[in-house]
């Protein structure tokens, strides 16, 4: 055998581990070494399958236990971990089981993983102080048009159509799951973090297109301009106002600012 460098030999052995459809290295000779390594082989993909079921709890229960691990070996084969930190391997999760024929035909399940891992996401990323209501009372009445927004990092959209956070819900709480069925259209739900704690709640349409409008960049002139698509011109604006008000007591604005 020619003689590797050490490079080499840990690129052979990673591939190994990764890929457990290849032939064991040649470089692994004798009983112990081959059992050794088929251990870790195992046990690199039992880690990963205990990745899943800590970002994906509530998925893992809804499952049950012989299902996610079925589920999970299936996804670690399709889709090798290609990140330093295990904390993102599960990112994939949510498309694989939208497209994978087996599991596509439950569309709840690939919402679940959405929504668990957005409730992931937002608790780990980074923090910023929210601003409070006071700040606002000290600007003049003209610069409000022109007023634009900055948001909590940890904020995130998502269009579900199955009542996937109430069955979330019932699990976090020991109560009955509630029947998870779909709606006629998608409903939009909000989630974020304040201090240490994540918070959700649905968004009817005209909030949903003005958080999603003012999180673009429009300024509060623009955000009453689509308002109007429900309310009328006047209504509009004391409808922006109201809203506005609520993300501020919920910790959603950071910063506001005259753009």
């Amino acid at each position: 055998m020619k003689e590797l460098d050490l490079a080499q030999l840990q690129k052979k052995f990673q591939r190994a581990i990764l890929q457990p459809d290849i032939p064991v290295p040649d470089f692994i000779a004798g009983e112990g070494a081959m059992q050794g390594f088929t251990v870790y082989r195992s046990a690199y993909r039992l880690r990963l399958a205990d990745a899943l079921k800590v970002d994906f709890p509530h998925l893992y229960r809804w499952l049950g236990e012989e299902a996610f691990t079925n589920m999970a070996g299936e996804f670690i084969a399709a889709c090798p971990s290609r990140y330093p930190s295990i904390r993102w391997y599960g990112g994939q999760l949510p498309s694989f089981l939208q497209t994978r024929p087996l599991w596509s035909r439950q569309p709840q399940l690939a919402e679940m993983a959405r929504f668990e891992w957005a409730l992931g996401e937002a608790f780990d990323c980074a923090d910023a102080q929210p601003l409070t209501d006071d700040a606002l009372m000290t600007l003049a009445p003209s610069s409000w048009p022109k007023l634009v927004f900055r948001f909590h990092p940890s904020i995130r959209l998502l269009d579900l159509t199955y009542s996937v956070a109430q069955v979330w819900k019932a699990f976090q709480e020991n109560t009955p799951l509630p029947p998870c069925r779909p709606s006629a259209r998608p409903v939009t739900w909000l989630i974020w973090r304040r201090e240490l704690k994540t918070f959700f709640r649905s968004l009817k349409e005209p909030e949903a297109h003005a958080l999603q409008s003012a999180l673009e960049g429009s300024n509060f002139a623009g955000i009453c301009e689509g308002l109007s698509h429900w309310q009328d011109g006047t209504n509009a604006a004391e409808k922006a106002a109201l809203m506005l008000r609520q993300w501020l007591d919920e910790g959603l604005i950071v910063e506001a600012k005259t753009g």
